[in-house]
């Protein structure tokens, strides 16, 4: 006697659950409902990376903003749309955006990103946004060498978050050399996690599933956590001045590496958001104040955005509440402050 005939109540439960894992996932694709929050796979040259042609209906476990999709090209890096038109070649400008979550901006859509806006305001740009979570100046050498290279940018504005001057030395850790006019790749690593996760991702159920578990693990973290827990990881525990000091050391050969391009490099530092829900910024923000200085001593360009962000009204409304990232209105901000040290209305 086979096992389906001695089992048939169980057999009947294991196709019927079958049955509907499949009626599910059928139904989620065609309503286009693929979740997802900031999905990377490990990299060899760049430590990480995104899903290459891949999209997802952007959301935050907290709530804060959910529906609207992003687009992952060919390279992992987030575009406009699923089939992107390119600009023409021949465009005035071409511009190039390194930098991190920020920069990338998935928590808002495409059109209130400060990349979007600056695209949709200048028909003369070609821009292309490198950005990438959890990226730093570290990274942004070796993409500096390939795809911006590739790219021929006219200019590269390159985003700093605080974190940053912790992360650098842990990709320096990883990279092919410790020397940075030298480093080529910075590697991931390989795991047998990341390769589950990258099976899983291709199925809208199992994104939906790990949806709910964020928001549920968010829930019930709100009921047990201080407000605190929404500001950055590093807030107000700045790494030492040596651990500083790799960063601007990188920052200093990325201005090499963009007069070999031929580009002009600017530098924007992501003002420090505890001081914004307060409506504090930027006269006490320390790191500013150090940043400011060190990209003027170095006679770089500078964009001010602690000072736009200090200007705006209502400090409190430039970043969301619990993701750490800049809200419409922090990107509306922050295009007009690129904009005007660029000239682009010119």
């Amino acid at each position: 006697m086979s096992w389906i005939k001695r089992h048939p109540n169980l057999t009947l439960i294991l196709i019927s659950t079958l049955f509907s894992v499949v009626l599910v996932e059928i139904l989620l694709r065609l309503v286009g409902i693929g979740y997802g929050n900031a999905p990377i796979e490990l990299n060899q040259r760049l430590h990480h990376l995104h899903p290459r042609n891949y999209e997802f209906v952007s959301f935050h476990p907290g709530g804060e903003f959910i529906g609207h999709k992003i687009f992952y090209d060919e390279f992992g890096y987030r575009v406009k749309s699923k089939n992107p038109v390119l600009r023409e070649d021949n465009a005035v400008r071409r511009i190039a955006f390194l930098g991190d979550g920020f920069t990338e901006a998935n928590s808002v859509s495409w059109e209130q990103s400060f990349v979007g806006l600056i695209e949709s305001k200048n028909s003369n740009l070609n821009v292309r946004n490198f950005g990438v979570a959890s990226y730093s100046p570290v990274i942004y050498l070796v993409q500096i060498n390939n795809e911006v290279k590739t790219f021929k940018p006219t200019d590269v504005v390159v985003q700093i978050f605080e974190n940053d001057f912790y992360d650098d030395n842990e990709y320096l850790k990883k990279a092919n050399t410790k020397t940075l006019s030298e480093i080529k790749l910075v590697s991931g690593g390989a795991s047998n996690i990341d390769t589950v996760k990258k099976i899983f991702r291709h199925s809208y159920l199992a994104r939906l599933v790990r949806k709910v578990q964020l928001q549920l693990s968010i829930l019930f973290l709100d009921r047990i956590n201080d407000p605190s827990k929404y500001f950055p990881p590093y807030a107000g525990t700045l790494t030492n001045e040596d651990e500083r000091k790799l960063t601007y050391e990188t920052i200093l050969q990325l201005k090499d590496f963009a007069n070999k391009i031929n580009a002009r490099i600017f530098f924007f530092l992501v003002p420090n958001k505890q001081l914004m829900m307060q409506n504090q910024c930027c006269e006490s923000d320390t790191l500013a104040a150090e940043f400011h200085n060190f990209i003027e001593s170095h006679n770089l360009n500078l964009i001010d955005l602690p000072k736009a962000f200090g200007n705006y009204p209502d400090q409190t409304k430039l970043f969301f509440e619990k993701d750490v990232h800049f809200s419409a209105e922090g990107n509306l901000v922050t295009a007009e402050a690129i904009s005007n040290k660029l000239r682009l209305d010119e």
